[in-house]
């Protein structure tokens, strides 16, 4: 009875062979592979990578040292100051108000009245800028040396519009300015390690030594032109 049974299951086996071989070996050896070898290795090539990509930033942040060390401190003090006086990222609306009075006062215009606005953004220009609204009364003239300093001073801003009133037979003109003065805006990023460091070009170091040759007007208080008299009149 044995021999038997052995003689079928031999029979059954040869016949069978080619199907029960994939079943029994190699969709297991499959499922090994899957289940086991496969998270092992993508765990290793992602180890690689890891690897391969914290060596480059450490090969760009040593090169960043390497610049840094060479760069001399003073200068960047200086040309900082430079740039921050002539488009600062403060609002200063009384520092504005003070240079163009100033230049008002050497032109022989009286301010008679003034107006600021908001803030606002450009983001192709990635300045920020407000607007002085100014009646002015003074010689016609100088009209013309007086709108060329407000656009050609230290602190960057421009005449936006202007409206002129002239009476017949008289070098007198009164006039409505507005004026653009421009801000830089803050930086909301200071970038990351592939980040490559901003440098100072040939041209950059001409218009900041341009820029540091020209002569700031230096404002200590802004006191607005008002009506003339007592505050109290029952005085």
């Amino acid at each position: 009875m044995d021999e038997v049974n052995k003689e079928i299951f031999l029979n059954t086996y040869s016949k069978y062979q080619f199907f029960l071989f994939p079943f029994f070996v190699v969709i297991p050896t499959i499922l090994i592979g899957y289940f086991v070898l496969y998270p092992q290795l993508t765990r290793l090539l992602s180890s690689q990578n890891q690897i391969a990509s914290v060596n480059k930033k450490t090969v760009l942040l040593n090169e960043k040292i390497l610049k840094l060390k060479g760069v001399d401190e003073e200068q960047i003090k200086q040309d900082l100051a430079v740039t921050l006086q002539v488009l600062p990222q403060d609002v200063d609306f009384a520092n504005s108000l003070g240079i163009i009075q100033n230049l008002a006062n050497q032109y022989q215009f009286l301010m008679i009245n003034f107006q600021t606005s908001k803030l606002t953004d450009s983001k192709s220009l990635k300045l920020s800028s407000y607007t002085l609204s100014l009646d002015l009364l003074g010689p016609k003239s100088l009209l013309k040396r007086f709108v060329d300093s407000i656009n050609s001073n230290f602190r960057l801003m421009k005449v936006a519009r202007l409206e002129i009133n002239t009476p017949p037979a008289r070098d007198e003109a009164t006039a409505l300015i507005t004026v653009e003065v421009f801000s830089s805006q803050i930086p909301t990023s200071i970038g990351t390690a592939e980040t490559p460091l901003p440098e100072i070009t040939k041209d950059d170091e001409e218009l900041l030594d341009k820029l540091a040759s020209t002569r700031p007007i230096v404002i200590e208080e802004v006191i607005p032109q008002g009506p003339r008299g007592k505050t109290n009149p029952f005085e």
